[in-house]
């Protein structure tokens, strides 16, 4: 699954201009991975903000606005290769599939935050198992979440020290 956190989703740092060029260097990198064309990038929106605040829902809107003509400037006249994701609190992903600038929903695991009864979503975040060593979190998904099988690409050397 593709997921873009540059902006690392605060408040302060979503506005249209991130958007615009966390989405293209987001797709762009989709494109070179290469991830599967119609999956999603979800852009994270990592607090607890309450988008029917204007304070907040103004930023989040602006800067999904910026990611979705990021894509459409990838495509180049074509419709986008992929889809806009969202992870986040439910009120946002609820806001932003509302406003058409999302096609995906990962609600966060966060049950204090706005709209954590938002049952629309394609992931759902769960608690970290405690038995792996990593920092890690269990999440429940919908068949049509996006996920993807990266390609293994192997290199074989010759005798001669070239790779095939």
């Amino acid at each position: 699954m593709g997921i873009h956190s540059g902006s690392r989703g605060r408040i302060e740092s979503l506005n249209y201009q991130a958007g615009n060029a966390e989405g293209k260097r987001a797709y762009m990198q989709a494109l070179a991975i290469p991830q599967p064309r119609g999956t999603p990038i979800y852009f994270a929106v990592d607090e607890g903000y309450d988008p029917a605040n204007r304070e907040y829902g103004g930023p989040i809107d602006d800067y999904f606005q910026g990611v979705n003509d990021a894509f459409a400037g990838c495509a180049g006249g074509n419709p986008p290769a992929y889809a806009v994701g969202v992870y986040g609190p439910g009120a946002v992903c609820e806001f932003l599939k509302a406003k058409g600038r999302t096609q995906y929903s990962w609600l966060a695991n966060a049950s204090r935050w706005p709209g954590y009864g938002f049952a629309d979503w394609h992931l759902k975040q769960g608690f970290g198992d405690t038995a792996l060593p990593i920092d890690n979190d269990t999440d429940e998904c919908m068949d049509n979440a996006g996920m993807w099988q990266a390609q293994v690409v192997c290199a074989h050397g010759t005798n001669d020290g070239d790779v095939n």
